[in-house]
C-alpha cells in the first residue's frame, strides 16, 4: 500500500518496500547520467534540525532526476523566531512545491504537520522515533550486500534508547520473514518496549544481550549505533561503557567472514577507522546508497504512473 505520506516505515507493507528496492536498483544506473523524469517538479527541503547525509542525499536525488530544490537547512533563516508555527511553514512550502521533506527535532512533528497539507510529505527524521528513509536505505544495503533479508540474523548494538535510526530499523525488519534481531545496549539505554512488542507481534525473534560479543559469531549484519557521550554523567562511566561497545578490528576477529558492518553515521569512537579497510565495512556504501533510495522515493511520490504499475523500465524511455 502506498499513500501520500511517508511518516514511519511501519506504515509500509512488504510490496511497497520491495518496489522501492527495485526502483532504487534502477536508479543506481541513473547516477551516471541525468534522467530528467522529474523535470519541472519542485522539492521543498525543510530542515529544522541539522543534517549532513540525509539533506545532501535528498538534494542530490532531486537534482539527478531533474527536479528543483527549495527550502532551508537552518531554521534561523525562517520566521519561526517571530512565532510562526512549524505547521504554517510546512503549509506554505506545500503551496510552493510538489513534495515536502521535513526534518525536526520534536517527536511526531512530521505527523502533526501531515494533516495540514495535501502535498506528499516525507519524514526525514523527527524526534527520537522515526527516520523512514534512513531505514529504507539500511534495508536496501542489507539486501544488496547479503542477497536477502528474510531468514537473517541482524545485530544492533549501542545507545538504542536514543537512536531513531535503530528504532526505525527495528520497525522495518518486522516487514520481513524469519528474521532474528539481536539487541545489545548499555543498561538504561535499552530500546523501547513497544518497539520490541511490535517486532514480536510481527513474527520477529528478538534476543536481548548485554554485550555485542554475545552474538557476534551469529549475526549476518551488525548495525552499530553511537554510544552517546552526552547521556552519561561522567567521563569514566562513558569510557567504561564504550569499552564494551567499541566495534574495532580486534573485536571483529571473532565475526563471520562475510559479516557486514553498518552505521548510519556520523560515527565516533564506537567504530574506529581501523575497520575501514576490512571487508566488513559497508557503512560508506550504505551512505552512498542513500541517493538511489531517495531517488526511488521521489519517483514513487511524483511519478506514480511507473510506481503503481511496477513498470520500472518505463523510466528508461524518459530523458
Amino acid at each position: 500500500m502506498w499513500s501520500e505520506k511517508l511518516l514511519t516505515v511501519a506504515d509500509l507493507d512488504r510490496d511497497s518496500i520491495d518496489m522501492i528496492f527495485r526502483l532504487a536498483s534502477r536508479m543506481e544506473s541513473f547516477k551516471d547520467r541525468h534522467r530528467l523524469i522529474l523535470a519541472g517538479k519542485i522539492v521543498s527541503m525543510l530542515f529544522f534540525e541539522s543534517s549532513t547525509r540525509t539533506r545532501m542525499s535528498f538534494e542530490a536525488a532531486a537534482h539527478r532526476l531533474g527536479a528543483s530544490v527549495i527550502g532551508f537547512a537552518d531554521p534561523a533563516s525562517t520566521r519561526g523566531g517571530l512565532g510562526e508555527s512549524v505547521q504554517d511553514v510546512i503549509r506554505m512550502a506545500s503551496a510552493y512545491s510538489d513534495v515536502v521533506i521535513v526534518r525536526h527535532p520534536t517527536l511526531a512533528a512530521a505527523q502533526f504537520a501531515g494533516g495540514a497539507i495535501t502535498t506528499p510529505l516525507i519524514n526525514a527524521g523527527d524526534g527520537l522515533n522515526n527516520h523512514p528513509s534512513q531505514t529504507l536505505l539500511d534495508l536496501y544495503t542489507i539486501q544488496k550486500e547479503l542477497g536477502s533479508i528474510d531468514g537473517r540474523h541482524i545485530g544492533i548494538a549501542g545507545g538504542l534508547k536514543h537512536s531513531r535510526a535503530a528504532k526505525s530499523l527495528c520497525l522495518g525488519l518486522a516487514k520481513f520473514n524469519d528474521v532474528t534481531v539481536h539487541l545489545a545496549s548499555p543498561r538504561g539505554f535499552e530500546i523501547d518496549l513497544d518497539i520490541v512488542d511490535f517486532m514480536r507481534t510481527n513474527g520477529v525473534r528478538v534476543r536481548r544481550h548485554e554485550n555485542p560479543k554475545d552474538f557476534l559469531a551469529t549475526v549476518d549484519a551488525l548495525y552499530v549505533v553511537r554510544v552517546q557521550r552526552e547521556r552519561f554523567e561522567s567521563e569514566a562511566a562513558y569510557a567504561s561503557t564504550l569499552d564494551l561497545f567499541r566495534i574495532d578490528r580486534n573485536f571483529l576477529k571473532q565475526a563471520r567472514p562475510n559479516l557486514i558492518v553498518l552505521h548510519c553515521l556520523p560515527r565516533t569512537a564506537e567504530l574506529p577507522c581501523n575497520v575501514d579497510d576490512t571487508p566488513h565495512n559497508k557503512y560508506f556504501a550504505q551512505a552512498s546508497n542513500g541517493v538511489a533510495v531517495r531517488m526511488a522515493l521521489l519517483a514513487a511520490f511524483l511519478r506514480k504512473d511507473a510506481f503503481e504499475t511496477g513498470n520500472c523500465v518505463s523510466f528508461e524511455s524518459i530523458a
